[in-house]
């Protein structure tokens, strides 16, 4: 049996934040209905171009929206006719569930906040995905990804010791943003089941990641200084470091503990370096940081990234080749774990590789059922599920209800 079998989402979200977050849900088993603005619908459905990437799909669809909306049912509602509010409150009355990311004060317009669905509803969990909270003074200011990436701090954070700014591609305080939200949902449900009560759960943009960039965070809440940027020319630990290999590839050490500085230059046949005087003490070693890394860099440079993993490896050091993304879609430890999985979406007949669930129950599957919707393409099903009629449905259409 899957976890959230038999639970009711109601997805009133558009782009990513809100949308993944329902979608981790779904993948859990939920039965998501998304809800859709019969005009147009989910503004993702027009990112046809992402970052450069042309992912324009047959049938009203793109890469972005289907990513951001498997394992969902959906259909389209006009919310601005009273008629569809109507509909949309019989979908509350018999749903868990209600996911919405839009700017503070949007729903309450609309009469979709949560103090009015509780009272169609009180053991509603409403689940409001914002972009800085919905406290404050700058509660109704819009947001985005990069915004929360630049305010949080983690834009300065990443990166090498060029004194730019590193945006990170991906969306990821949207995407951190969605598993914090999803995170709250659950925990909410949890206290439902023990207790009945419904309540509201908040999350945002700039919420969640502050919380993924925790230790950074953390550290300047104690020291008042934050951590500094890498630098591979003055790292830590010249084991903790990235070098270049004599193919133009990339490897990555982990090897930060004592004991692996003798055992690397041992097995490499350079015990001089490792027996040097100027290198014999991690604090020999920091003063003279820039000649070792100028020895390891030359080290490196006379094997290929492949050699070197096999032979590191070998002698149980920590090591890992730096990756271009698409090189991870050839990564068997992934798709062993379930992280990536092969798929054949049923609608475009294409085979694909997709990401498949981070976290795995013994006991429940977590898998993809269904690709994402197309446009209000559950309309008669879900209106039926509700009681009304062939013919009432026909009218809403007439009336571009739905």
């Amino acid at each position: 049996m899957k976890v959230l079998e038999g639970i009711r989402i109601l997805d009133w979200t558009v782009l990513q934040q809100g949308s993944i977050c329902s979608t981790l849900l779904a993948d859990l088993g939920a039965d998501v209905i998304k809800i859709e603005d019969p005009r147009g619908g989910d503004m993702g459905r027009l990112y046809d171009d992402f970052f450069g990437i042309k992912g324009t799909l047959p049938k009203g669809s793109t890469y972005y929206f289907e990513f951001c909306n498997r394992n969902k049912r959906g259909i389209t509602l006009n919310l601005k006719h009273k008629k569809g509010l109507e509909i949309l409150n019989r979908l509350v009355e018999t749903s868990d569930v209600f996911v919405q990311n839009f700017r503070v004060g949007v729903a309450e317009k609309l009469g979709l906040d949560y103090e009015t669905l509780r009272k169609i509803n009180p053991s509603l969990i409403y689940t409001h995905a914002t972009g800085m909270g919905s406290s404050g003074d700058e509660a109704t200011e819009p947001l985005i990804d990069y915004g929360a990436l630049a305010r949080s701090g983690l834009m300065w954070t990443l990166g090498s010791i060029d004194p730019n700014p590193a945006p990170a591609q991906g969306a990821l305080c949207d995407q951190s943003g969605a598993i914090f939200a999803a995170y709250g949902t659950l925990a909410a449900l949890l206290l439902r089941e023990r207790t009945g009560i419904g309540q509201q759960v908040q999350s945002s943009l700039l919420g969640g990641i502050i919380g993924l960039n925790w230790i950074d965070t953390s550290m300047a809440g104690w020291s008042g200084q934050g951590l500094p940027r890498f630098d591979r020319k003055h790292p830590a630990n010249v084991l903790s470091n990235y070098y270049r290999c004599m193919d133009g590839q990339w490897l990555m050490l982990g090897c930060y503990m004592e004991k692996y500085f003798e055992r690397f230059f041992r097995l490499i046949d350079r015990m001089d370096v490792a027996e040097n005087p100027r290198f014999f003490s991690p604090e020999k070693r920091s003063d003279n940081l820039e000649e070792l890394v100028a020895i390891m860099e030359d080290i490196f440079a006379r094997r290929d990234r492949d050699d070197w993993l096999r032979l590191l490896r070998g002698a149980d050091m920590i090591c890992e080749p730096v990756r271009h993304t698409v090189e991870i879609l050839e990564d068997q430890q992934a798709f062993a774990n379930g992280y990536l999985v092969n798929y054949h979406h049923p609608r475009f007949d294409q085979d694909i590789v997709v990401i498949g669930s981070p976290v795995l129950l013994g006991e429940s599957p977590v898998d993809i059922q269904r690709p994402a919707p197309l446009l209000g393409e559950h309309n008669n099903e879900v209106l039926r599920e509700l009681g009304y009629s062939s013919k009432e449905i026909e009218g809403f259409a007439q009336q571009e209800i739905i």
